[in-house]
Formats: C-alpha cells, structure tokens, sequence
C-alpha cells in the first residue's frame, strides 16, 4: 500500500501536521506514485466486484 503523508499548505509557506485550519488546504505527499496508482486500481477493481455481486443478489 501507499505511503501517503498529509501536510497542510499555509499561505506563510508553512505546513503543520494537524491539518488546516481555516486558510490553509491538506495536500497529500505520495512516496511511490506507481504503488499509489496500482493501489487505487486495485480498490476501483473491488469495489466494482463488490457492486456487482450486490446487483447479483438482488436480482435473484
């Protein structure tokens, strides 16, 4: 999975761990763009599976 680390942006340059607080926004720092990608594929993938396994069980 994903190494993914959320700082906030401030508009003084500064970022702080805890998140925003009004002014600033969260970015997300990926370590391994490439695992990050596959991971949301991979989640894209299941939750397509678990839909339409859902939509199997309720048509019959």
């Amino acid at each position: 999975m994903a190494n993914v680390v959320m700082t906030a942006a401030w508009s003084d340059g500064q970022s702080s761990p805890a998140g925003p607080r009004g002014t600033g926004h969260v970015r997300p720092r990926v370590e391994n763009p490439q695992t990050a990608v596959e991971d949301v594929v991979d989640a894209v993938l299941r939750f397509g599976a678990a839909a339409a396994a859902l939509v199997q069980d309720v048509d019959r």
